[in-house]
């Protein structure tokens, strides 16, 4: 039977949720229809004893439910109800967490404008949830903007009127104008950042020019004391002059100093612009960026970051297992192993173990354990499947295990030809199994053949490696 919307909603909680899910259509207040609660728990009992919900038969359930003849049209009605009540739980189980939209929602009753007791309380209220904010992110911006309307429409016009006399009512006007000010410039500065980031990969035509004079400028000239419009043009400004050293290094102070004024998103979002600003200084011959990409990758450990939903990608643990690695922090790629791999989720967790441990062991030239390591990584994906080939291919000949290596060169490039999927980066990895296969059949008497190896190595463009290449050809050359 085919999986329902409802089947997912529900598999997508946890037991603490499906918990709270089970109280909530309990209750009366959010749920009066019996046959909607009967039909949850049957498939809530299904879910806690580990049962695929797709095998409850549709007829089953309905009768189950109603003690009633089957009716498609209204068992289809049935389920759509169940979800929707699924849907409100969710809303509800957010606008509980939120102190902010509970005040917001509160001044906007009717009921309470009409009171100047509920008004006093609930502007209390409000500065306890402003005094627990930093007031720097945009967030924080944009909330501080609405609670403040909200406030000023609760006065009446002729209270406004006399307001104006000792100019309370326009200093509070004057306060929703620059929240509103601060908002719109962080997020516009925000998504242009986004879209400058994206424009690396697509053509488009951004127009520099005049968001310089347009945001940058008001940025930099009107709100200059503004911590998160000074990150977030720092940011702009180091994508469209990659050469500012200085604005990077004040980058990096303002990270330090607010990174906890900011949610996680933002955290997060921070944190990437820098790494990509040094990823881009690395790839032009910057090796010093190696120091710093590896300095953001510690502070992001340590303000927890880079865990999301619970979880590690294995993608960002490899990349900084990769930055350590090549900085020969060895004992702290141990320990981060150790201590970060069960973040990853289970089912990408042994390849992230094996093949990180591997690269690990290269780096301690170690090439025994390399080959253990990397026979162990499953090829569930192509980026597993292309390096670890490419890797195997240094440890054997590391090893001068030299018939296995010319073996996995063949295979590697019988692959190579075969899939579809790789585009330019194919070239790449023939370029390797192409200078592998003349480096071991070179005679290492012949130093003319090896030279002009060299040389085809230093002018192609593109090859996997090339590096460890040319250290492998000169350690030949006499």
């Amino acid at each position: 039977m085919k999986k329902k919307k409802i089947h997912t909603a529900l598999e997508s909680l946890d037991i603490y949720e499906l918990n709270a899910f089970s109280k909530f259509i309990d209750s009366p207040y959010f749920n009066q229809n019996e046959k909607i609660s009967n039909y949850f728990h049957l498939l809530e009992a299904a879910i806690r004893n580990g049962e695929d919900l797709t095998e409850i038969e549709d007829q089953t359930a309905w009768e189950y439910c109603t003690k009633e003849p089957y009716e498609d049209v209204k068992f289809r009605k049935l389920s759509s109800d169940l979800y929707k009540l699924f849907e409100r739980f969710l809303s509800q189980t957010q606008f509980d967490a939120d102190d902010f939209a509970q005040t917001l929602s509160r001044l906007k009753n009717n009921k309470i404008r009409k009171n100047e007791i509920f008004e006093r309380d609930l502007e209390k209220q409000w500065h306890s949830i402003e005094s627990k904010s930093s007031g720097i992110s945009s967030e924080d911006m944009i909330r501080a903007y609405l609670m403040k309307q909200e406030f000023f429409k609760l006065k009446v016009e002729h209270e406004k009127k006399a307001a104006i006399k000792n100019s309370k009512i326009l200093d509070y006007l004057k306060d929703m104008e620059y929240d509103l000010d601060r908002y719109y410039l962080v997020e516009k500065l925000r998504i242009y950042n986004t879209l400058l980031s994206w424009s690396k990969l697509t053509k488009v035509d951004l127009n520099y020019n005049k968001f310089e004079k347009f945001i940058s400028r008001i940025a930099r000239d009107l709100f200059e004391n503004e911590p998160s419009i000074k990150i977030y043009n720092d940011i702009y400004q180091l994508s469209v002059n990659p050469n500012n050293l200085e604005k990077f290094y004040d980058l990096k102070e303002l990270m330090k100093k607010h990174r906890y004024d900011f949610s996680l998103e933002e955290q997060r979002e921070i944190h990437e612009a820098a790494v990509s600003f040094c990823i881009n200084r690395l790839n032009r011959g910057d090796d010093s960026m190696n120091r710093e990409i590896f300095e953001l990758y510690q502070e992001a450990i340590r303000s927890n970051i880079l865990i999301e939903d619970a979880n590690l990608s294995p993608t960002t643990f490899r990349n900084i297992i990769a930055v350590a690695l090549r900085l020969d922090e060895f004992e702290w790629v141990e320990k981060f192993i150790s201590e970060f791999s069960p973040w990853i989720e289970v089912k990408y967790r042994d390849n992230a173990i094996y093949f990180n441990t591997a690269r690990l062991y290269f780096y301690q030239r170690k090439y025994g354990e390399v080959v253990e390591n990397l026979q162990k990584v499953t090829y569930e994906d192509i980026w597993y499947n292309l390096n670890t080939r490419s890797i195997l291919i240094l440890a054997y000949y590391e090893l001068e295990e030299f018939d296995v290596l010319d073996s996995h060169l063949t295979s590697f490039k019988t692959f190579l030809n075969r899939e579809k999927s790789l585009g330019s980066r194919k070239t790449h990895y023939l370029h390797l199994i192409k200078y592998v296969k003349y480096l071991i059949n070179t005679n290492y008497n012949d130093q003319k053949k090896l030279q002009d190896l060299r040389q085809q190595v230093v002018e192609t463009q593109g090859v996997v490696n090339k590096q460890w290449l040319l250290e492998k050809i000169d350690a030949l050359i006499k």
